[in-house]
């Protein structure tokens, strides 16, 4: 048993870090959470007007149904990503509150699973890559950014920082993929290139 999960350990590790990703997006679950504090009112309200700009019009450059009607170029000056997995998921669960959770609960598990790989390649030792990843992902920086200020664009950074980094390692020091430099440095261009036409930051 012992050595199957040694030869696991990369997926055992990797659930470990899910289920202490779930264990920190308990509270945000919990119904008396309140989404609207800071900047959590606006990701809501531009993760669902987007999705209405995009039945109307097609794509969301700017989004017509605020500021009485005149719209408002909102995702022209701040990156769409960060809204867009809310309202992706938001669409599928049918409920754009449940999606921004469910959104914290990704962050969370893939915050924690990317630093894992950045110090696993640095040191090649699990159980400091484990330990490094846990501590990532519960700083207390990174619980204001969730639970206070809903700053998502913020959270998201902590997804792809611990990209760049190892992307970096890579290039410089293996012969392994070097395409984490580049996914986790231009980040939502995809998304911003599919919309808008031109390339804009995450946040």
């Amino acid at each position: 048993m012992l050595h199957k999960i040694k030869e696991n350990r990369k997926l055992v590790d990797c659930v470990v870090l899910l289920i202490v990703a779930l264990i920190l997006s308990i509270p945000m679950f919990h119904t008396k959470t309140d989404l609207y504090l800071d900047d959590g009112s606006q990701h809501l309200m531009r993760a669902y007007y987007s999705y209405q700009s995009i039945l109307q019009n097609g794509k969301q450059t700017v989004i017509p149904a605020l500021t009485n009607g005149f719209g408002y170029s909102w995702n022209l000056f701040y990156g769409p990503l960060s809204s867009d997995f809310i309202m992706a998921l938001g669409v599928i669960l049918g409920s754009f509150n449940f999606g921004f959770k469910l959104t914290t609960f990704l962050i969370f598990g893939l915050a924690g699973i990317f630093m894992y790989k950045l110090v696993y390649e640095l040191t090649e030792n699990r159980n400091t890559a484990l330990l490094s990843g846990i501590i990532y992902i519960t700083s207390p920086y990174f619980f204001n950014d969730i639970y206070i200020r809903h700053a998502m664009g913020e959270c998201m950074a902590f997804v792809f920082t611990p990209m760049v980094f190892l992307g970096l390692y890579n290039l410089f020091n293996t012969e392994k993929n070097h395409y984490y430099l580049i996914f986790g440095a231009v980040r939502s261009n995809f998304v911003t290139q599919y919309f808008y036409g031109f390339d804009c930051h995450i946040c």
